[in-house]
């Protein structure tokens, strides 16, 4: 028994079809198992992330971070706001490196006219409300600058969207946070 001319074509067309439409299922059932994925990858670094804060060694006093303020107000502020050191760019720069290369790149290369002028003091007091305005713990311990227990500190700065700005300190918000953790760092 012969077949119609058209059931051949419509069959093959019926078949391409099915293929081409169990390929785009496919490409979306991929699609969300890599975004799930994704999700609990980001949702793992940001549990780290708080880990690390929780965890990290208070290695500075208020005192110290009030005096850095003050110092901040007075010198710093012309060229910068409290922003600049809480942002986005300022946290995922840093994230991660050593209280040494923050203390030590402040101490070297400012104020940007004139580096270098402050006292050690003003220099430590300074760094210590970097880390105040980032959320990172006050302790019972002033920060001394010493390059080699400081070098032994990381910095387990937030991710986007941990800290906010408001007036001039930063406040933690309970966000849920899905962006990508960065891994730039300076220049």
């Amino acid at each position: 028994m012969s077949q119609p001319r058209f059931v051949r074509p419509l069959a093959l067309a019926a078949g391409v079809w099915l293929v081409a439409a169990g390929a785009f299922v496919t490409a979306n059932a991929r699609a969300a198992a890599a975004t799930t994925a994704r999700d609990v990858a980001t949702a793992a670094r940001l549990a780290a992330h708080r880990r690390a804060l929780v965890d990290t060694v208070a290695v500075y006093t208020e005192a110290q971070a009030t005096r850095g303020q003050e110092v901040f107000t007075a010198i710093c502020s012309e060229c910068h706001e409290v922003e600049d050191l809480t942002n986005e760019d300022f946290r995922l720069n840093w994230d991660n490196t050593t209280l040494y290369e923050l203390f030590d790149n402040i101490r070297t290369t400012m104020p940007d006219e004139n580096p270098g002028t402050l006292t050690q003091q003003q220099y430590i007091d300074v760094t210590t409300y970097v880390l105040k305005l980032n959320k990172l713990p006050a302790g019972e311990v002033e920060f001394t600058g010493d390059s080699a227990s400081a070098s032994a500190v990381r910095l387990p700065l937030p991710p986007p969207g941990e800290v906010e700005v408001t007036g001039d300190t930063a406040s933690t918000v309970d966000t849920t946070w899905t962006g990508a953790v960065g891994l730039r760092r300076r220049q």
